[in-house]
């Protein structure tokens, strides 16, 4: 291996929170090896309702589902000149640390919206998806409301799918949720207007 500077490794990771929007939206968790894992509640514990004196009755028991991220490293190997290194006017440690983040942020957010799983994250665009609801739709597969048109939102009305994506979602995860997209696509979205012509 090779040891980083204390200094470069926190510039690094101070712009990657800057530039990857899906840093700030992910939760981060930094770990030793390959094997973390992490297991979540399908439809949480379940409840009941008894008098003061009454038997409790037991309730259902969970299912436990296990997620296991994929895992690969992401690396930069620039090159700098004896030159540079020689130059002292020249913040060659700056220089890199800017550098390197900037392409880590990048490839970081194309990883997670879109990356295969193979030595890289699987991006939510690569997770199999159904319009059915929880109760019905298979633990890992995403749900999605179809906008009513090919590649587009249909004509009228656009913004009624924007709502009912919203309410799609469960009330616990509608707080704190955020909207992901392209440029284009929040172009499109921003020149929605009312009959009037108002945005």
């Amino acid at each position: 291996g090779y040891a980083v500077p204390k200094e470069i490794d926190e510039v690094i990771d101070a712009t990657l929170k800057g530039i990857s929007p899906i840093r700030s939206i992910a939760n981060v968790v930094r770990v030793g090896s390959a094997g973390y894992r992490k297991l979540v509640t399908q439809n949480g514990v379940t409840s009941g309702w008894a008098s003061e004196t009454a038997t409790r009755p037991e309730t259902a028991t969970p299912t436990f589902n296990e997620i296991v991220p994929s895992f690969g490293e992401l690396y930069a190997n620039p090159a700098a000149t004896q030159a540079m290194l020689d130059d002292a006017a020249f913040d060659v440690e700056g220089w890199l640390a800017g550098e390197i983040a900037t392409e880590f942020a990048k490839a970081e957010g194309a990883g997670f919206v879109n990356g295969n799983g193979t030595n890289k994250p699987k991006g939510f665009l690569q997770s199999a998806t159904a319009t059915t609801s929880d109760a019905t739709r298979p633990f890992g597969t995403l749900q999605y409301v179809a906008s009513g048109a090919a590649g587009a939102f249909v004509a009228t009305n656009p913004q009624d799918k924007l709502v009912e994506l919203m309410h799609s979602l469960r009330a616990p995860y509608r707080q704190g949720a955020s909207w992901v997209m392209n440029a284009s696509t929040l172009a499109t979205i921003r020149k929605f207007k009312t009959a009037d012509g108002a945005f």
